[in-house]
């Protein structure tokens, strides 16, 4: 009974701390938002800045990891546009400044892949090749008939 008491405390404390992060990081944004000054709201409510620079949907954060609901926020966004807080499991709450935001049109992306795949298969042929050549050279061997080297050298 102590043990599952202790059990349900910590997830009480968990979820109560939880839920006073994501209240800062409200605020947080409120202030961002307002300011527009990232480093002295970051200094104010003791929080890490961290760049996230190129990112693309489905990759990590640094100190975040992954998150849908963070790429959900972001490439919904705008640029210029301060987005969050948004909440990240049990890791806290990000917010988010998009400094600039370039949406991929499907076909580009269509015509890229298409092109990657072409590139993939001439480099996975070619490696092929070489190694058929290769094995070949291995098992062959080769023999040299010293008799008819000399039947066919140059008289001097």
């Amino acid at each position: 009974l102590d043990e599952v008491r202790r059990e349900v405390e910590q997830r009480l404390r968990r979820q109560r701390a939880l839920e006073r992060t994501r209240e800062r990081a409200r605020e947080l944004a409120e202030l961002w938002r307002e300011t527009g000054d990232a480093d002295a709201v970051a200094e104010t409510y003791d929080a890490t800045l961290t760049p996230a620079l190129d990112h693309r949907r489905g990759q990590a954060v640094p100190g975040v990891g992954t998150s849908s609901a963070l790429d959900a926020a972001v490439f919904a966004g705008s640029d210029g546009e301060i987005v969050g807080p948004i909440v990240v499991g049990e890791r806290g709450a990000v917010v988010a400044k998009i400094d600039s935001l370039r949406r991929v049109e499907a076909s580009e992306l269509e015509q890229e892949i298409d092109a990657t795949r072409d590139r993939l298969a001439a480099e996975r042929a070619e490696r092929l090749l070489r190694s058929m050549v290769n094995s070949r050279r291995r098992d062959t061997v080769v023999t040299v008939d010293n008799e008819l080297i000399e039947r066919f050298a140059p008289q001097s």
